[in-house]
């Protein structure tokens, strides 16, 4: 649940669709990508571009990830004057964490 709420943070933070994960396991793969800006952050003192961000989060939580898939990022641009830290982006998560929040990535069944 970590990695679904770090990147919804991320895409909080920035006002856009990034990417929507799916979660499974140690598994993080990535969907789908809507059409994207590369944005240039700053995380731990390197410039990254969006899709960078995401092999800092799979640094940052110190697990194995699989990266599945990437479509095509349609265009690229730099957006001036949005700095992410890694600062920014975990301190956003905190607000955002719930304890139960893991509940809405299960199926729901009816009988």
């Amino acid at each position: 649940m970590e990695y679904v709420a770090f990147v919804e943070a991320i895409v909080e933070y920035f006002g856009k669709v990034v990417a929507i994960v799916e979660y499974v396991g140690k598994v993080v793969t990535i969907v789908e990508f809507a059409e994207i800006e590369i944005v240039i952050a700053e995380c731990a003192g390197i410039v990254l571009s969006i899709v960078d961000i995401v092999v800092v989060i799979i640094e940052y939580f110190e697990k194995i990830l699989d990266i599945a898939e990437y479509i095509e990022i349609k265009r690229a641009s730099v957006v001036v004057g949005i700095v992410l830290t890694m600062s920014d982006a975990t301190a956003n998560v905190t607000k955002q964490m719930n304890p139960m929040s893991h509940i809405l990535f299960l199926p729901r069944f009816r009988l």
